[in-house]
């Protein structure tokens, strides 16, 4: 193995592979799972073989697939030869399931196969997704969320590509959503991401408690620990974050599906209006686009919220077939 995992604890990596770790242990590697993405690549790597012996019923082959876990160390110079614990458990393992072979007991059934699907919202159409364990996401319009058949590894770990609203059944297995390089870790809770473009991502919490982290190559950043009504948005393009409050009525806006626009360029409520009313948005003079607009609707309509924008912003809009001109006021 390379020497970044010289200081693996293999006790830890085959006590969760066999399924024998105890409270403890699961904490402990749930912990080293979020933090270290080592332990994620082996978890990975490994764990299609120890599914793979465990549902061959020729034991021969079980001692095979069980060998191919790891490379053996060279040994010592010693006349005898000392078996790192991991590999002395897996022959245990391999020995008692000769046992039962012989004895005559019915083989292990095979495992589920852990598939990975993706679900992405319609124009103009808010979407609920229910989670393996029941939590739950609302999409926003044209946007994505990638998840499991069934959680394993004691975690719960979800990707998100633009904005979603999630209700976190509370469990003891962390739950993560990933949107480019934030992840957001819970245990249960309500909040909202917004990552459309993953330069910016936006973590505003509702209820509950949730670690905003920042992944690199083999570590998580924790960014902040976030109280309901805070919010945190991250640039990536200088690697900056700020927290700041969001009010009670705000809070419910976003609770129940609505839109909250805060200081936001018209840029990007253009590129809101064309997900959710499946129409193209056109500037007739660049500048208004840096323009902001701070407002909150509760059941927003597309009329609206243009309606809004004229009055905040002195700029007047036309509408021919699904185009919006957006031009300076008169």
């Amino acid at each position: 193995m390379k020497q970044a995992q010289d200081h693996i604890d293999w006790t830890l990596v085959y006590a969760i592979l066999a399924g024998e770790a105890d409270e403890q242990q699961e904490a402990q590697w749930r912990e080293l799972f979020l933090t270290q993405e080592r332990y994620r690549n082996l978890y990975e790597e490994l764990k299609p073989s120890f599914l793979a012996a465990e549902a061959d019923p020729r034991t021969v082959q079980r001692l095979q697939f069980i060998s191919r876990l790891h490379e053996t160390p060279t040994p010592a110079p010693a006349k005898v030869k000392r078996f790192p614990y991991w590999q002395a458990a897996a022959i245990l393992f391999v020995c008692c399931g000769i046992a039962a072979y012989l004895s005559g007991l019915k083989p292990m059934p095979a495992p589920q196969t852990v598939t990975w699907q993706q679900i992405k919202a319609g124009t103009g159409r808010l979407t609920t997704v229910t989670f393996p364990e029941g939590s739950t996401v609302r999409l926003s319009p044209l946007s994505t969320i990638r998840f499991p058949n069934q959680f394993a590894g004691g975690l719960r770990e979800v990707y998100l590509h633009g904005e979603g609203y999630f209700s976190v059944k509370k469990n003891n297995d962390p739950f993560l959503v990933h949107a480019g390089d934030i992840t957001t870790r819970v245990l249960g809770t309500a909040f909202s991401i917004n990552a459309n473009d993953n330069k910016e991502v936006c973590v505003s919490l509702v209820e509950g408690k949730v670690q905003v982290l920042k992944e690199s190559a083999d570590t998580a950043q924790s960014l902040a620990v976030l109280i309901p009504n805070q919010s945190l948005r991250y640039q990536a393009k200088d690697d900056s974050w700020e927290v700041k409050r969001f009010t009670a009525q705000e809070a419910a806006v976003i609770k129940n599906g609505g839109i909250v626009f805060k200081a936001t360029p018209l840029k990007e409520v253009a590129g809101l209006l064309e997900n959710y009313y499946d129409v193209k948005v056109v500037f007739q003079d660049a500048q208004l686009q840096q323009l902001r607009f701070s407002s909150m609707f509760s059941k927003p309509s597309l009329r609206e919220i243009l309606q809004a924008v004229r009055v905040a912003n002195k700029v007047d809009y036309i509408i021919r077939d699904s185009v919006i001109y957006l031009k300076k006021k008169i």
